[in-house]
């Protein structure tokens, strides 16, 4: 990261220029993701076009022009859908012994149940709170950007 000029040698209009810069910065990054994501509709829809003619011809393969195009069988699980679901498959897990390998929690999940248990502390009037086997939480700093 390159050095920062001191800021109080910043003008408001090179704050203001700076401003610009990350809006249109944002915009930019905004539109190619939006067609990005055309794009990647567009070759999925192809690609189910394409595995319907193969698997109607038959065929596992062909031998394009422009390249080979080849089905694959993928093997997926998918994960448990309702709660009895989960708490038999957690329950399996625990009878293997790898119950603590095997769940993870999303760091959104994990933010949204600390701040509601955080909350329920505070209405407790529990000064120590304290999650067991978590960090104590911290903060960082981010820019948010709302267009006028």
């Amino acid at each position: 990261m390159s050095e920062q000029p001191a800021a109080e040698n910043l003008t408001i209009k090179e704050l203001e220029e700076l401003c610009g810069l990350c809006f249109s910065k944002r915009a930019e990054i905004d539109s190619m993701e939006m067609a990005v994501k055309e794009k990647v509709a567009e070759l999925e829809a192809l690609k189910e076009q394409l595995l319907h003619f193969l698997t109607e011809l038959d065929k596992t393969s062909y031998d394009s022009s422009v390249g080979k195009i080849s089905v694959k069988n993928i093997f997926t699980v998918a994960l448990p859908k309702t709660p009895q679901a989960k708490y038999e498959f957690f329950e399996y897990l625990k009878g293997r012994g790898l119950f603590e390998d095997m769940v993870s929690v999303h760091s959104k999940t994990l933010n949204s149940f600390y701040k509601q248990e955080q909350e329920i502390a505070n209405q407790e009037q529990k000064l120590d709170f304290k999650i067991p086997g978590l960090d104590e939480p911290f903060m960082k700093q981010s820019l948010s950007f709302k267009r006028k």
